[in-house]
Order: structure tokens, then C-alpha cells, then sequence
């Protein structure tokens, strides 16, 4: 008689077959129509398997249409592989993944609504302003006056020191020229 096999002990376990087969039939469908390029496909898959997973692990999900808005938060704002808050491109990246996969499963008729559309994710920016730094300004100065021949710098560098701004608030009415 033979033991037990180690590697059969540290295997995780399989997802259920409904919610494995759902995920099988959707990347098949998105292969098909060559929705993914090239760069893209791997880190796509890839998102799409750690999906299942997830949810079929932490929360006992067996179906693609079991899936709420909790869960796909749940693994958007999850923890990266090195146990580290995702960044907000990880996050972005991940919803709009899932957002996929539930628009092909809807093409499919596996599910009738998409549990990403009311996830909200933090901006991309940092919308706050600050000043410049003394050095930052000399800095800026220089590169500008660099190249006379060109506008490309030099304009943007006049109108900053001149104190133009592109967002905020207009100006009131009266004070409009």
C-alpha cells in the first residue's frame, strides 16, 4: 500500500464545477472573439482564475451568478501576493476584469446583472496642489530656458509663473474679462 502523497495534501481544492465551468465558457468566449491581445491575455487569465478562487474559497460561492457586489469588493481591494494593500492601479485593473467577465456571462446568459457597476474605486490622481519648491521652480526655470527654439516648454513655464491654472473653480461673473 502507498501513503499518502504530500502533494495531494497541500493541494488546494478544486472550485465547483458550476462556478469552474462558468469561468471556462466565458474565457473560451473571449478567446474566440480575440477580446484579449497578446500582453493582455495572461494577466487577464490569470486575474480570472484567482477570481474563482477567491470566491469559491472565502466565501462558498459554486455558481458565476452567486457572485454580489461584496464579493467583488471583497477580492478588488484584497491583499497583492506579498500580503501588501493593492495599489489603486491593481484595484482598477482587477474591476475592470471582472467587469468583463460579467459582461461576456451576461452575453452568455449565465447571469443577468454585473455586480462591479456600483463599485467605487479611489481617483487615480491626487487631485490636491501644492506649491513648488524653491528648487523645484530653479529646476523648472532651467529646462524651460533651455531650448528658445521651441514653445513646447517655454509657454506652459510662462503661464504657470503668470499663475494660470487649468482646474478649480471659474472666476464669478463680475469678474470675468
Amino acid at each position: 500500500m502507498r501513503g499518502t502523497d504530500v502533494a495531494e495534501d497541500t493541494q488546494s481544492p478544486a472550485v465547483d464545477a458550476c462556478l469552474e465551468d462558468a469561468l471556462e465558457q466565458i474565457l473560451g468566449r473571449l478567446a474566440s472573439e480575440g477580446a484579449l491581445s497578446v500582453e493582455s491575455r495572461p494577466r487577464v487569465l490569470g486575474l480570472v482564475d484567482r477570481f474563482g478562487l477567491f470566491v469559491g474559497r472565502a466565501f462558498g460561492v459554486t455558481c458565476v451568478a452567486g457572485v454580489t457586489p461584496d464579493h467583488v469588493e471583497a477580492f478588488v481591494r484584497s491583499s497583492t501576493a506579498d500580503g501588501q494593500s493593492p495599489s489603486v492601479a491593481t484595484m482598477r485593473l482587477r474591476r475592470s476584469t471582472l467587469r468583463l467577465l460579467f459582461r461576456t456571462a451576461r452575453d452568455l446568459g449565465l447571469v443577468q446583472g454585473d455586480p462591479t457597476l456600483d463599485l467605487v474605486l479611489p481617483s487615480r490622481t491626487n487631485e490636491t496642489a501644492r506649491p513648488l519648491t524653491d528648487l523645484e521652480v530653479q529646476r523648472c526655470r532651467r529646462v524651460a530656458l533651455e531650448d528658445l527654439t521651441s514653445t513646447r516648454l517655454v509657454v506652459p513655464w510662462a503661464l504657470g509663473e503668470a499663475t494660470a491654472r487649468t482646474r478649480g473653480d471659474p472666476a464669478p461673473a463680475d469678474q470675468r474679462p
